[in-house]
């Protein structure tokens, strides 16, 4: 969502606080292909939508919360 990317990169970037950010990629089950695959493009895809900067300029998880929910629920 461009409104979203524009709202975060100002944030992070123009007011100073991407050292008080982490970014959270959630419903990582609902994607298909090997969980290292979905990772690295998720990677690229962040890195093109924040050039100049990169992704790797904050702490970075990924996650499924509904995984993790019927792991509890079992």
């Amino acid at each position: 969502d461009d409104i979203i990317l524009e709202n975060f990169k100002k944030i992070a970037f123009e007011e100073k606080q991407k050292n008080k950010m982490m970014v959270v990629i959630n419903k990582m089950s609902m994607e298909s292909g090997e969980y290292s695959e979905l990772v690295e493009n998720y990677k690229k895809s962040l890195n093109d939508s924040l050039e100049p900067h990169k992704i790797d300029e904050f702490p970075l998880c990924f996650i499924d919360a509904a995984d993790y929910i019927e792991g509890v629920d079992e």
